[in-house]
Parts: C-alpha cells; sequence; structure tokens
C-alpha cells in the first residue's frame, strides 16, 4: 500500500513538472490551411513556463474540489470537460495562469513549422 502511494505522489510530481520555452520570435499562424489561421506572422516572446503535462483528474479534484471528467476512474488520465472558467480558476488557485494563444501555439510547435504535430501529411 505503502509503495503505491509513493507511486503515485511520484507520478504527481512529474505531472506538476514545467517547461522553460525561451524567448524569441516565432512564426505564428499557418498560410493555406485555415483562414483563420492566416496571415502567418512573426510574434516576439519572452521567456515563460508552462505545465509539461496535461493537468491530471486527481490534482483538479483536489483543487476545485470536482472532476467534471466524462472519462472518470482514472486519477493520472487528463481532467477533460472543462470549462475556460473552471480552467481559469484552477490556474489562479495554483498560482499560475493559462497561457495566451501565442505562447500556446509556440510550446505546442515546440521550434517546428509543420501543419500537424507530426508533420504536414493528414493521417489517413
Amino acid at each position: 500500500m505503502r509503495e503505491k502511494i509513493a507511486h503515485e505522489e511520484e507520478q504527481l510530481k512529474r505531472f506538476s513538472e514545467m517547461a522553460r520555452i525561451p524567448e524569441g520570435t516565432f512564426l505564428m499562424g499557418r498560410n493555406g490551411v485555415n483562414p483563420d489561421e492566416e496571415p502567418a506572422h512573426p510574434v516576439y516572446l519572452q521567456a515563460f513556463d508552462i505545465n509539461k503535462y496535461e493537468v491530471t483528474q486527481i490534482q483538479f479534484l483536489e483543487v476545485m474540489e470536482t472532476n467534471p471528467s466524462y472519462f472518470q476512474g482514472c486519477p493520472l488520465c487528463p481532467v477533460e470537460k472543462v470549462t475556460f472558467y473552471q480552467a481559469e480558476q484552477y490556474c489562479l488557485k495554483v498560482g499560475k495562469r493559462l497561457p495566451t494563444e501565442a505562447e500556446w501555439e509556440k510550446a505546442a510547435r515546440g521550434g517546428t513549422a509543420t501543419v500537424y504535430s507530426w508533420g504536414n501529411d493528414r493521417i489517413s
């Protein structure tokens, strides 16, 4: 039992890790793919930190005292069915904030300029 608790605590610690995104300019948006993403344009951002992993159900439950997830019973799975307001409140309670659209895109792209995270081709 103690080993299981220690393992879960270690996993929660791992899921709390932050990634440092360096300052610099990146190309935000994409031409010719989605009109909402046009025009692609350079954006400069200061360095920022962002969670390395999604917030887990247990992390959300411990802070917000609720778990809105449809897929329950998996404490280390990402929490889902969270409203913008709930996400914002969670961040405030843990001393963080939601990333801006530009921060999210820079972090998600990971320094690449591909259409999708796996490359430019759709999965068939």
